[in-house]
This record gives structure tokens, sequence and C-alpha cells, in this order.
């Protein structure tokens, strides 16, 4: 529909209200999703955030809409965190990781 509209998506708070960003240390408590952005995220030697912010940039194209992220940024280097996000190259194979990662339960 928003591709038929030409409606533009706005992400609102694609990294969890920041909480992608931080490792807290205990692992019992990763699900399989973060294992995956972990994962993903080491390979590309950035965050998790930065790899989550990536994967929504990456959903525009995949469905023919424009989509703009809207994270939260209440620092400097969050900010040039943010924006370093746009230039990461995340594979189609690590894209379609991170989409079945994340898609709902059915």
């Amino acid at each position: 529909m928003a591709a038929d509209l030409d409606v533009t998506i706005v992400a609102h708070s694609p990294t969890s209200h920041g909480a992608l960003h931080h490792e807290d240390g205990d692992d019992s408590l990763i699900s399989e999703r973060q294992v995956v952005l972990r994962e993903i995220a080491a390979t590309h030697e950035v965050t998790v955030g930065q790899i989550a912010l990536a994967w929504v940039h990456s959903r525009g194209p995949a469905h023919g809409i424009r989509v703009v992220p809207l994270p939260g940024t209440t620092r400097v280097d969050h900010a040039r965190a943010n924006i370093a996000a746009g230039s990461i190259n995340v594979s189609p194979a690590e894209l379609v990781r991170l989409t079945d990662a994340w898609a709902p339960a059915r």
C-alpha cells in the first residue's frame, strides 16, 4: 500500500530505544535474534545497533518504498554511529538471516 500511495515509512526506534546498542555481558539472556545481530556485527566490526539500522535501510529497496529509520540520538557519538550505519554493506545472505530472525512467529 505504501508503494502504491508513494508514502515514506518512518521506522520509529529501530534499535529498540537503544537496547540493541548495549551489551550487558549476561549471555544467558541472549536470544537467537541477538546472536544473529552479534555475529553479523562482528563480521563487519560494527555495533549491533548499526547492523539493525543497516537492515532497516535495506527494507525500502526490498519492498520498493522509501524507509527512513528514526533512531534516538542522545550523544554526538551516537549520531556518528547512526550515520555510519548507512554505509555498511550488509550482504544479501546476511539480510536474509536478519529478516528471517526478526520475522513474526506464525
